[in-house]
């Protein structure tokens, strides 16, 4: 164990599921007091992404440091048997940490491997939902597609908030730092209450009502359960019919779900300030990914590799630093290489993100020329994209990307956006642009190569 252990800075990372980089500006950010506050503390990197569009690979590439396409974990929700050789070849950022002496909390639910490493792990509250999801847990993906699609049609009839509450996650978490406020730690908190169907605890439509202007009315919730396959959302589109609820009532309670973690992260920071440890704790705040609200006819869902589902808030805290904005490119492959380097930890570990250490210190100004993402949804099928200076390109990734649900294809096969002219990726211009597209291609295959043969 470091003799200097004492010394050590604590790590917490927060991420806050499908969280929409728009919230860290004007008009939202200033509804949010506690992530205002600690914006105005800490650095904020403006061109954050994140690898992938789902939940299960950002979070695995976050605590490793590996592009999904290097760990092989590119697909949502599969089992802990379906990646069980994976996961063997992988190091993850709580097992560095318990290395070094750190003491090792999350409070998520997703279990599996993600609980690598973590000598707490607070899981589902209820021990039948507990039980059942470990036995679900090794059963094969397509089988647990059917089951998933059978629950929702006919046993859900209750259909309460299916996630975590983030107020009983902060409680947990409090008891966790008063108890061990004297060692150094990992503290990794997922909040759930921002994913569909959006844990909104009070009506809040006067914070937000005004500042929603183009939102996409031509839809309503018939015509949306029409068009999903999933039947996920089609029964939660049922419920809010008959509640008398609107596409707008939907959105709204998105960015009021954000107005209560808000105060959850009012309840930790003050903890931390409590007990006399927040200048001796790094916070990063981030998403796993983004969350579209109509966007390319897309509700409440993450599903293709657009700009509203790739590029995501990040917040760094640490009191060594100067608050600041840095426009470099960032990925969150970026995290554990960069909690490593603050932590002075000397490692062999090769991975696919860089330390920003160097952008915080003005070192570097490197700008990443090219950003590889890779999506395998329910909706999309698997597909690859990158951005390439301000250009997006999106293709199929070496099959028919089809939906897993009807067995058809809902976005275009080839998609090619100019970021500068068209921030919204609403002109598809592939067809204009045919020698980029080639040029595209191949840089795509060399990126692919790379990471396919580490």
């Amino acid at each position: 164990m470091d003799e200097n252990l004492n010394m050590c800075k604590n790590v917490i990372i927060l991420v806050v599921d499908a969280l929409r980089k728009e919230i860290l500006s004007r008009p939202f950010i200033d509804k949010y007091q506690n992530i205002s506050s600690l914006k105005n503390k800490s650095i904020e990197f403006k061109n954050a992404y994140s690898c992938t569009n789902m939940t299960d690979p950002s979070i695995t590439s976050l605590m490793t440091g590996k592009h999904p396409l290097s760990s092989g974990i590119i697909e949502h929700g599969r089992s802990l048997y379906d990646y069980k050789n994976e996961i063997s070849l992988l190091t993850f950022l709580p097992s560095i940490l318990k290395n070094h002496g750190y003491r090792t909390y999350a409070i998520d639910w997703l279990g599996r491997w993600h609980k690598t490493g973590f000598d707490f792990y607070s899981g589902i509250r209820d021990a039948k939902k507990s039980y059942k999801r470990k036995l679900i847990s090794y059963i094969p993906h397509k089988i647990k597609y059917r089951i998933d699609n059978l629950y929702y049609s006919f046993f859900n009839k209750n259909r309460s908030m299916p996630y975590p509450d983030g107020s009983e996650q902060v409680e947990i978490a409090c008891n966790i730092l008063k108890k061990n406020k004297n060692n150094p730690f990992l503290l990794f908190i997922h909040f759930w209450d921002t994913h569909f169907p959006y844990n909104c605890k009070e009506n809040n439509n006067v914070y937000f009502n005004n500042d929603l202007k183009n939102i996409n009315l031509s839809y309503n919730f018939d015509k949306l359960s029409d068009i999903t396959c999933r039947n996920f959302y089609k029964s939660y589109f049922k419920k809010f019919k008959f509640e008398g609820k609107t596409i707008k009532d939907i959105i709204i309670s998105y960015y009021c779900s954000i107005k209560y973690v808000d105060v959850c992260l009012g309840k930790l920071i003050n903890t931390l300030i409590n007990l006399n440890i927040l200048n001796d704790t790094i916070i990063f705040f981030l998403s796993d990914h983004g969350e579209s609200l109509g966007e390319h006819d897309i509700f409440f869902n993450h599903v293709g590799l657009y700009e509203t589902n790739l590029n995501i808030p990040l917040l760094i805290y640490n009191n060594e630093y100067e608050p600041k904005n840095i426009k470099n490119e960032v990925l969150n492959i970026d995290i554990t290489p960069t909690v490593i380097d603050m932590l002075n930890i000397k490692l062999k570990n090769k991975f696919d993100g860089i330390s920003i250490v160097p952008f915080i210190k003005n070192k570097k100004n490197i700008e990443k020329k090219s950003l590889l993402f890779i999506e395998d949804s329910w909706y999309s099928g698997k597909r690859i994209g990158i951005k390439y200076y301000n250009y997006k390109y999106i293709k199929d990734y070496n099959e028919y990307s089809k939906c897993k649900y009807c067995n058809i294809r809902h976005l275009p096969e080839i998609e090619l956006y100019d970021l500068n002219k068209d921030p919204n990726e609403l002109n598809n211009i592939v067809d204009e642009k045919n020698i980029l597209k080639n040029d595209l291609d191949q840089i795509i295959n060399l990126k692919i190569l790379q990471h396919t043969s580490k």
